[in-house]
């Protein structure tokens, strides 16, 4: 199993070059078609301003995005062009103000989606739900770039957040290219319960079982905490073990639930240090 096929979203334009790290690297690896994607959302008018609107204002907006789009495309093909990938460019404008939706009908044909970490501090930021939107909608394995820091190479230490849940089950397997091509894969049951033939599913044994049939080797970890949150234990074994790359699934529970309660979904999303493939 390879991904053939990836796309890569490239609003974030301030974290383009990370991402292109990124995504080429993946391409060259697996001989793969990386197609990079710009959209071009249309304004927002709300009714009770929309007389203020005038033309100008709505072309000075376009312009602003297209300048954004032809910078990005630059760093683009010379990524493309010094790292030789398979590659394609679009540059797609959307039907309203958010390119979530955009994003997601292009990312849905691909094997892989690759995004930016969302950053609010961020002056290129076009859509605040886009990670989650993603996540949630594309049906494909999202692979999460931090909104800080370089990563040409990643991948050679993985961490797999195995909880035994559909999600999860469904990342590791979207994973098994990262988790093949690892030097260490470390398996975290955090929480597991403690009797029944489904602890040891939690706890990681049936699963690694399966993952070293694929020539994955797992060195599994089991960790029992109360006094901090799931994802704080996560967080803190990834930099323990000096993890490279996270793999976990997304919002096993609603993503009310974790908005109200909070969550290991959010609370990775917003403080990750290294990339994440997510899927749900």
């Amino acid at each position: 199993m390879t991904y053939r096929t990836l796309v890569v979203s490239l609003n974030a334009v301030d974290r383009a070059e990370a991402l292109l790290d990124v995504a080429t690297a993946m391409a060259r690896k697996n001989d793969a078609h990386l197609i990079g994607l710009y959209v071009i959302p249309a304004l927002q008018v709300y009714p009770a301003v929309a007389m203020q609107i005038t033309p100008e204002i709505i072309e000075a907006q376009r312009q602003y995005y297209q300048e954004q789009a032809e910078k990005v495309k630059g760093l683009f093909d010379e990524a493309v062009r010094r790292e030789g990938v398979l590659s394609e460019w679009r540059e797609v404008d959307a039907s309203g103000s958010t390119i979530a939706d955009v994003v997601i009908d292009h990312g849905r044909c691909a094997d892989l989606v690759i995004a930016s970490q969302a950053d609010e501090e961020s002056e290129y930021l076009a859509d605040t739900e886009l990670c989650e939107r993603l996540l949630m909608e594309t049906g494909r394995p999202i692979l999460f770039v931090p909104a800080y820091g370089e990563f040409k190479t990643f991948g050679t230490s993985v961490a797999l957040a195995w909880s035994g849940t559909r999600e999860s089950a469904r990342a590791t397997f979207d994973a098994l290219p990262f988790l093949q091509g690892a030097s260490n894969v470390h398996l975290l049951a955090v929480n597991p319960p403690e009797n029944g033939d489904r602890a040891a599913v939690l706890a990681g044994s049936e699963i690694a079982n399966t993952l070293a049939r694929h020539g994955v080797k797992v060195e599994t970890h089991h960790s029992a905490i109360d006094e901090i949150t799931v994802g704080d234990e996560v967080l803190a074994r990834i930099s323990d073990f000096g993890v490279d790359l996270l793999v976990m699934g997304g919002y096993g529970h609603s993503r009310m639930r974790e908005f109200v309660f909070g969550g290991v979904t959010r609370q990775v999303l917003q403080q990750m240090t290294v990339p994440v493939l997510m899927s749900h």
